[in-house]
């Protein structure tokens, strides 16, 4: 019998070649966990800073938007701007619009169109709503609403009419005569408070019918919803109608929790209605601070308190403090941030809650239109 001998080619591998092989593939294989690991690291860093920056960026036009709406209604000629007549600061006199809604937490828009309040770490509310009758959907949030301002955030206010109106589409024949409109975009329901004014003169009220959907539509205002059923005169085609808005924005607690275990907390937003909306979850802290027109002509920028003017206010300074969604940053966060009246650090009387959270500070000063 011949001996059969195995080409040299067709040998197998040895064993220090095999562990050799695998010791080069462990190897490339770390490397390539290693890379994407970083990468993964990148990516969360990457969406939390571009998350907070988003957040940020809405909330602070959300706010800015609406604080600069304070007391606006319609084509009313501002008056100049004067401390001595605290009239003409107020528009507290026979020209301002004339709210005739039940259960509308004011009886003269010039007092009430910009409120403010600051809620200190122990929750007490400085001013105190009640201190005010009308300040009923104040007192509300503070006490009976499921959502309610966290301890060491502001709360703000702002009344005013719809930038967007319609106008009438034809004269009221009294005071008494239904406001009609043709345009139905306003998609108005009974009981939703409404203005209509021309440049002297307004009334707010609340459509006390159930109105139709197409053109023409007749807004009554009865008594069942109003205090009175008449309006201060019969407008005409030169008067517009806005929906009313009473928004009051705060920072609450969604019920949600985050990756510590945290509260998180988020922007909301207080209807004239008694709802409540979640703007944009991430936002930690409100401060608000109120430019205060002296005697002396300066401004003096002050937090809510019971002897500040707020009819006297020309400027608001709005500052939020935002969160990032995730923990992405290196480090836990010890750094404290300055806000528009209030530090906030982890051991300051108004903390945040530290992790490795992302955090920044968007704040703007707001110039006020000069009316009520």
């Amino acid at each position: 019998m011949k001996n059969i001998t195995c080409p040299q080619s067709s040998r197998g591998t040895s064993l220090v070649e095999t562990l050799i092989a695998s010791a080069l593939g462990i190897f490339m294989l770390a490397g390539m966990l290693q890379v994407m690991n970083g990468t993964r690291q990148t990516n969360r860093l990457e969406s939390a800073l571009t998350d907070l920056q988003e957040t940020g960026r809405f909330a602070i036009d959300a706010l800015s938007e609406t604080v600069s709406y304070r007391g606006f209604q319609g084509c009313m000629i501002p008056v100049t701007l004067d401390v001595t007549e605290e009239d003409d600061v107020n528009w507290d006199n026979a020209t301002y619009t004339q709210p005739r809604a039940l259960n509308f937490p004011s009886t003269n828009l010039a007092q009430t169109s910009l409120r403010g309040y600051e809620v200190d770490a122990t929750g007490q509310w400085i001013p105190d709503p009640s201190a005010i009758s009308t300040n009923t959907d104040i007192v509300a949030l503070k006490t009976n609403n499921a959502i309610r301002p966290i301890p060491g955030s502001d709360v703000i206010s702002i009344q005013f009419a719809d930038p967007s109106g319609a106008p009438l589409s034809s004269n009221m024949n009294s005071n008494l005569s239904d406001v009609v409109i043709d345009d139905t975009s306003l998609n108005l329901q009974q009981d939703d408070l409404v203005f209509v004014g021309d440049c002297a003169l307004g009334d707010l009220f609340r459509v006390s019918n159930m109105p139709g959907t197409t053109a023409p539509i007749a807004l009554e205002h009865s008594i069942s919803s109003n205090s009175v059923n008449s309006l201060r005169r019969a407008y005409t085609t030169d008067a517009q109608l806005r929906r009313f808005h009473v928004d009051t924005f705060f920072v609450g607690d969604t019920g949600r929790r985050n990756m510590t275990n945290k509260p998180i907390y988020a922007l909301f937003q207080y209807d004239a209605y008694g709802n409540t909306n979640e703007l944009i979850e991430g936002v930690e802290s409100l401060q608000v601070l109120y430019g205060e027109k002296m005697a002396s002509g300066s401004v003096a920028y002050r937090t809510s308190s019971a002897t500040l003017n707020m009819r006297k206010v020309v400027s608001v300074q709005i500052g939020l403090l935002v969160t990032s969604p995730i923990e992405a940053a290196p480090d836990v966060d010890t750094n404290t941030y300055a806000l528009p009246g209030e530090n906030i650090g982890p051991n300051t009387a108004i903390a945040h809650s530290g992790g490795k959270f992302f955090r920044k500070v968007f704040s703007r000063t707001v110039q006020l239109r000069n009316r009520s």
